[in-house]
């Protein structure tokens, strides 16, 4: 099968960047990739988000396949 007809959908690049660089949102977009935890800067280990102070780009994450 071949798909010939365009989508345009209505969004503007900021929203589209703002979703693709949280990655709480990337990863519930792909659905293969869970993160378990977030490093806390003030703690200097890793835990659940909901027990975070100073969250870090650092995570814990898996592959589900």
């Amino acid at each position: 099968m071949q798909y010939t007809e365009e989508v345009t959908v209505p969004i503007g690049k900021t929203y589209i960047n703002t979703v693709l660089s949280n990655p709480y949102y990337f990863s519930g977009i792909l659905g293969h990739i869970t993160l378990l935890k977030v490093y806390d800067k003030v703690k200097n280990d890793y835990f659940p988000p909901s027990d975070v102070k100073e969250a870090d780009n650092k995570f814990l994450s898996a592959l589900v396949l």
